[in-house]
């Protein structure tokens, strides 16, 4: 695994910083792709300053964190010896605290940990935004 593997895809890092991520970062995504900049190499606009298109570059761990000190909602990756196939395969759970300890399931076996991992980011602020958008919508 190399250290761009670390960090969210930029599909994710964007709808992180919709939500209000914005911790400090190793890393941020620029010119709108998924081109890392470390906090090595600042990407500036000549006045000290990041380009507003930057956007944070959290790793997998902090975004974990993040949703779980933020948003109560906590991920397991377990994984699973499937004999038959003679491999090891992953599933995710997402349990929200805050939703009477609810739990999600996708259901789906995954092949590798980092694809059950995104996947159950992903499904986390799918959760968040649906949440928001209810909470807006009670509150007219």
């Amino acid at each position: 695994m190399n250290i761009q593997e670390q960090f969210v895809p930029y599909e994710i890092a964007l709808k992180l910083k919709e939500l209000g991520f914005d911790e400090e970062c190793f890393g941020y995504y620029y010119d709108k792709t998924d081109n890392i900049q470390t906090s090595y190499s600042f990407h500036f606009n000549g006045k000290g300053e990041r380009l507003a298109n930057d956007v944070n570059a959290p790793l997998f761990q902090q975004v974990i964190q993040w949703l779980r000190e933020k948003y109560n909602i906590h991920i397991i990756v377990k994984s699973y010896n499937d004999e038959e196939l003679n491999q090891i395969l992953y599933e995710n759970d997402i349990i929200d605290v805050n939703d009477n300890w609810n739990e999600f399931s996708d259901y789906t076996f995954y092949h590798t940990y980092q694809e059950a991992l995104t996947q159950a980011i992903i499904e986390s602020l799918k959760l968040i935004k649906n949440e928001i958008t209810s909470s807006k919508c009670n509150n007219l």
